[in-house]
C-alpha cells in the first residue's frame, strides 16, 4: 500500500560527500578539544571562571560536562549515528563558545589571556580569544547546521539504518 507521506529526498553524491567532510571536521575539532580539556579539568575550570559568565556553583559542573559532551558529540558525528541530533548539540556548543568569546571581547572588565579551547594546544588561532576564534567557530557552526539540515550523508550509520529493508518490505507468500 502506498503511503500518503512524501518520500524523503536523499542528498546527491557530492553533497553527501561534503556532509561527511563537515561531520569529520566538526568531530575532529570537538574531539581534540575534549581530549585536551579532559587532561586537566581543573585548568579548564579556571578558564571557565576567567570568562565571568557562569555563577561559581556551575563552573565545576561545566568543566566536567562540556568536555564529555564534546567527546560524545564527536563520537556520534564520526560514526554518523544520531548525526542530526549530534549536529544540533554541536551547534549549541558552538553558539555558546561564540557568545563567550564575543562577551570577553566586548567587556572591558574581563581579561582572558587564553581561550582554553584546546587546552595548551594551538590549532588555527592564537591562544588569546579574538576574531579568529569567532570565525573558526562560525565555520564549524555552519558545518553543523548543514549536517543538521541535510543529514549525515551516505557514509553513516544513520543512512545504513534508514536504507535497510524493513520487515514490511518482505515479499508476501
Amino acid at each position: 500500500m502506498a503511503s500518503d507521506l512524501p518520500e524523503k529526498r536523499q542528498p546527491g553524491a557530492l553533497l553527501s560527500l561534503w556532509l561527511v567532510v563537515c561531520r569529520f571536521a566538526v568531530a575532529g575539532l570537538l574531539g581534540f578539544a575534549a581530549y585536551h580539556k579532559l587532561q586537566d579539568p581543573q585548568e579548564f575550570a579556571f578558564a571557565i571562571k576567567a570568562y565571568k559568565i557562569l555563577p561559581d556553583h556551575l563552573i565545576h559542573v561545566s568543566a566536567f560536562a562540556i568536555p564529555w559532551l564534546e567527546a560524545l558529540v564527536a563520537l556520534t558525528l564520526v560514526m554518523g549515528l544520531w548525526a542530526r541530533a549530534a549536529a544540533f548539540l554541536s551547534a549549541g556548543l558552538l553558539v555558546s563558545f561564540i557568545f563567550a568569546i564575543a562577551s570577553v571581547m566586548i567587556r572591558a572588565d574581563v581579561e582572558v589571556s587564553e581561550c582554553s579551547c584546546f587546552g595548551e594546544a594551538v590549532i588555527i588561532c592564537d591562544k588569546e580569544p579574538g576574531w579568529c576564534h569567532i570565525i573558526q567557530n562560525t565555520v564549524l557552526l555552519a558545518f553543523s547546521l548543514m549536517v543538521a539540515y541535510w543529514g549525515p550523508g551516505r557514509l553513516s550509520m544513520d543512512h545504513m539504518v534508514a536504507s535497510a529493508p524493513s520487515p514490511d518490505d518482505a515479499p508476501q507468500a
